[in-house]
């Protein structure tokens, strides 16, 4: 076919200034485009969009790949984050995913998803050690993840096929780790919570005995906590759990009466606000515990680490550690009936408290019949056994002679009070743990 003239209708008479030519589509359905003014250009263009006609209708899908390769890299991105959006619950991901992103295409120099290889890839992972605050193994581990799952979902309409499919992410066994975390011993703990005023009690108690992330605490309301019930639990909400699947916790006895006194609306938030790195140093240092270590640092988080050691030195298996961890599911095809949560409740239990109870917090909750029984006996018990336990983290040598004595002394007294305290705690297991585990 050849550019034509069209004539102009109505009043005004003669021919548009731009000529015209009709692409024959594989169906035989011809479609007019608009060319140029002059006759020669309007042909070569008629050819090429002829041509390109033709190579579609032979292979749609490379000629679909053709037109994405022209596209800038940003509107892919554009594209990627909004289909993030459209598909994932937690609203923090996307901005993550696009702040990653922007990291290594800046880095990287890409304009077109054809620039991204995997030399260059590798090269812009170097170029973050040196040039981007000397970014650890993890991030970049990070920053590698999500790029991959931009190509991984141009495939394969955008992209044959991925171009960093081979390549690995870094060993973080013997990477730097600048935010190295350890879990806080049962004496720190306690140092900490003597000086703690009473409003922050909760706050530490709860991500204490709860293992609940930042952004998960600041965000509980009453209404995700069923207190009255036989178990008392915290139904989570899908946001918070790997999986993506509503779950139930237990609550640990020491919080049911700290969080029954609270009077406001069931959907306010129950934490104002959570305390911040400047605020556990100064805590910290009136309880003469030190933030950073050898082994690593005391921030938010590392209650969470020190939650999951205390399962664990509690007799917890592996399965029910990440229940109430909430790593991922331990059966998918189990529900949440009322044995599995009694299971969680048993465990969760045995955790010691950060401070000694007194009478009143020592009652436990529940149902009126039976379960104030030989409540009073407990508290002094308590009392005596961190008195012994103190004396021998803190004696002289006589005491350290005599410490396999003084140790099998303390063990019956906590045992006798946690049974006070229907925990099913034996004196077994605290003597496979050490004298370091004990309540104290």
């Amino acid at each position: 076919m050849s550019p034509f003239r069209e004539k102009r209708k109505g009043v005004n008479k003669g021919c548009y200034p731009k000529y015209r030519g009709r692409l024959v589509h594989a169906d035989g359905k011809r479609v007019k485009r608009v060319l140029f003014t002059d006759l020669d250009a309007s042909k070569r263009e008629l050819r090429r969009l002829q041509a390109e006609q033709d190579r579609e209708a032979q292979d749609p899908e490379s000629s679909r790949r053709r037109k994405f390769a022209a596209m800038p890299i940003a509107s892919h991105v554009v594209s990627y984050i909004e289909h993030l959006r459209r598909t994932t619950k937690n609203a923090q991901h996307p901005k993550i995913c696009a702040s990653n992103l922007s990291t290594a295409i800046r880095l990287g120099g890409w304009q077109r998803l054809s620039d991204i290889t995997q030399s260059s890839a590798e090269s812009v992972l170097n170029r973050m050690v040196t040039k981007h605050g000397r970014a650890t193994v993890g991030y970049q581990n990070t920053v590698l993840r999500t790029l991959k799952a931009l190509l991984s979902w141009c495939c394969p309409e955008r992209l044959p096929s991925n171009p960093l499919q081979k390549l690995r992410r870094g060993s973080t066994l013997r990477a730097e780790k600048r935010r190295q975390r350890r879990d806080a011993t049962a004496n720190e703990i306690q140092r900490l919570f003597t000086v703690l005023p009473a409003s922050y009690v909760l706050k530490f108690a709860f991500a204490l005995l709860t293992g609940f992330r930042r952004s998960e605490q600041r965000c509980v309301t009453l209404n995700d906590l069923r207190l009255n019930a036989p178990i008392p639990f915290i139904q989570l909400r899908d946001t918070w759990t790997k999986n993506g699947q509503c779950d139930c916790l237990p609550v640990h006895a020491f919080l049911i009466p700290l969080l029954r006194d609270l009077d406001q609306p069931g959907d306010a938030p129950i934490f104002d606000s959570i305390p911040d790195v400047k605020t556990l140093k100064r805590y910290y240092a009136l309880a003469g515990v030190e933030f950073v270590t050898k082994e690593g640092r005391l921030d938010w988080h590392a209650f969470r680490h020190t939650f999951a050691t205390m399962l664990y030195r509690f007799g917890a298996s592996r399965a029910t550690n990440k229940a109430l961890l909430r790593h991922s599911a331990t059966d998918t095809n189990d529900g949440y009936s009322h044995s599995r949560l009694a299971e969680l409740n048993e465990v969760l239990q045995k955790l010691p408290v950060p401070i000694a109870p007194t009478p009143e917090s020592a009652m436990l909750t529940g149902t009126n019949g039976g379960t104030n029984a030989g409540q009073e006996n407990c508290v002094p018990l308590h009392s005596i056994a961190e008195q012994c336990t103190m004396r021998i983290g803190a004696g002289s040598s006589t005491d350290v002679a005599n410490g396999s004595v003084n140790t099998s002394d303390c063990v019956d007294l906590h045992g006798s009070a946690l049974r006070d305290l229907n925990l099913q705690l034996n004196s077994a297991t605290v003597l496979k743990t050490g004298p370091d585990t004990q309540v104290d």
